[in-house]
């Protein structure tokens, strides 16, 4: 398979914390760097509307993915 194409890279960020995806291909590897980064370990109910904005943007960005085709097959050496 080769790599077709990559979503772009994505962070989003509000006061409780941050998230963001990476994408990139190098030959016949491709990785993804995930981030999820909170800003406390406990938030008040009032930050609830914001703590869940962040989860529902970061389980948004774990469903980007590559595209990739099938590579054409090498002749072979006869």
């Amino acid at each position: 398979f080769r790599v077709e194409a990559l979503p772009k890279d994505a962070t989003f960020a509000n006061p409780v914390g941050c998230c963001d995806l990476k994408f990139a291909a190098f030959g016949q590897t491709l990785t993804a760097q995930r981030l999820l980064r909170l800003d406390r370990s406990y938030w008040p109910a009032a930050d609830y509307k914001a703590v869940k904005e962040l989860f529902q943007t970061y389980h948004g960005l774990e469903l980007l993915a590559a595209v990739l085709e099938e590579a054409a097959a090498e002749p072979s050496a006869h």
